[in-house]
């Protein structure tokens, strides 16, 4: 093979790697809101029992999306960076699948204060007999011997419990939002680091982006390689 061809040969391979590169960087950061969309659909959906087990929620539910994505897109843009290798160079790219990961770690104080919005609820649940019983004895005990009507105190006091309870049932309705609240916000977060250092860049760990333009500088490296040992 003559200078000129491998000169040709070593531009044109590259161009391809420097072309790839820039794709798949673009593409993936491009794409991200697809995702993003689809993970937030999912805790906006968040049921209050999962509420209480987001860690198991996340594994079941939020993991499978985010792996899914990753290996549809590697897959996806692999396919179409081999396409264009063997059309240039008759050659074919070493594929090694990657693993697509979300830790969803929550402080537990955003836990405890669900569960304490949830016992709480069932405290004012255990209240009703609790009221019924003492207006009930109220009404036909000491103050019955006053001479004050059993009926008329027995309303009035079952009166006062339900206003309680209702008061007890809105705080802890109240409490329990505000934690549901706090929780989906955190996974949105959780969701925004997880997309920025699994799938575009971070300096903690290879990232999707970085892992596939690593591929394509390998191959373009190993073919520059073949390349030199020809000439």
């Amino acid at each position: 093979m003559n200078t000129p061809e491998l000169l040709a040969m070593r531009r044109a391979i590259r161009t391809w790697r420097e072309r790839w590169s820039d794709k798949i960087a673009r593409d993936l950061e491009a794409s991200t809101p697809e995702l993003r969309r689809a993970l937030i659909a999912e805790v906006d959906a968040l049921k209050p029992f999962d509420a209480l087990r987001t860690k198991h929620f996340a594994a079941r539910t939020l993991q499978p999306l985010f792996a899914d994505w990753c290996k549809k897109k590697e897959e996806e843009l692999f396919t179409a960076a081999e396409s264009d290798l063997q059309n240039q160079f008759k050659r074919t790219l070493a594929y090694r699948s990657t693993k697509g990961e979300i830790d969803i770690d929550l402080k537990k104080d955003v836990l405890l204060n669900l569960a304490g919005a949830a016992l709480s609820g069932a405290a004012t649940v255990a209240t009703i007999p609790a009221i019924v019983v003492f207006s009930t004895a109220s009404a036909g005990g000491i103050l019955g011997l006053l001479g004050v009507g059993a009926t008329v105190l027995v309303t009035k006091n079952i009166v006062i419990g339900l206003v309680a309870l209702i008061v007890l049932a809105v705080l802890t309705q109240k409490r329990f939002a505000k934690g549901m609240s706090k929780t989906k916000a955190r996974l949105r977060e959780e969701i925004e680091q997880q997309i920025q250092e699994r799938i575009v860049y971070s300096k903690k760990q290879p990232s999707l982006t970085v892992l596939l333009i690593e591929r394509i500088e390998e191959t373009a490296k190993k073919l520059l390689g073949e390349l030199d040992n020809a000439a």
